[in-house]
């Protein structure tokens, strides 16, 4: 379980919606958030979760919401 994110190193890094209703709570103001990457499942890790043929890796990428810091206090 775990190691580097697969994606294409051209593409720019995948970002939340800048109209999520907590990006005034954001760390630095409103706006695209970038999304957090889960570590990813390898299907030999998991042998009982089917796969597609033909692939043996899944990779979930999260937008992480700030409400979290709410909870805290």
């Amino acid at each position: 379980m775990g190691g580097p994110l697969l994606r294409p190193a051209r593409e720019p890094w995948p970002h939340c919606d800048d109209d999520a209703p907590d990006t005034d709570r954001a760390p630095d103001g409103p706006g695209p958030r970038p999304m957090v990457p889960v570590p990813p499942l390898f299907a030999s890790d998991v042998p009982g979760l089917p796969f597609p043929e033909g692939t043996d890796v899944l990779q979930l990428l999260w937008c992480m919401p700030y409400d979290y810091r709410a909870d805290c206090s």
